[in-house]
């Protein structure tokens, strides 16, 4: 694995940059990352950093998980907010629903979400 010197650094992120080793070189009209996780988008932080792209001046990055990641990071992270928990509990439901011969619902269960606005985006 490949290290990464930031504050919200951690080894594992270093498969962030390997996967697109120049990606924001390559797209430099990207102005705005949508994350899969906080991690994720602490590691996209440290790629833009490395290519001189300024956050969020240039590109906006935002998490999702709004993990311990996300107050962390340099600048803090946008993220979404959703309720775990919840979504725990919910699909437990469905799926003892499914055991007992309950139908399921096309679609899936919808759960709010909620976005929370710090420096990064």
């Amino acid at each position: 694995m490949v290290g990464v010197r930031s504050r919200c650094s951690s080894s594992h992120l270093g498969s962030t940059r390997r996967g697109h080793p120049n990606g924001p070189r390559r797209e430099p009209g990207i102005d705005g990352i949508f994350a899969a996780s906080d991690a994720v988008a602490a590691g996209v932080l440290e790629a833009l950093r490395e290519a001189g792209r300024s956050v969020p001046g240039d590109v906006g990055v935002v998490g999702f998980d709004d993990s311990a990641w996300a107050v962390r990071c340099v600048p803090a992270l946008s993220t979404v907010r959703h309720a775990a928990r919840l979504m725990g509990r919910r699909a437990a439901e469905i799926v003892i629903g499914q055991i007992e011969g309950a139908e399921v619902e096309p679609g899936g269960a919808l759960l709010d979400t909620e976005v929370v606005w710090r420096a990064s985006a």
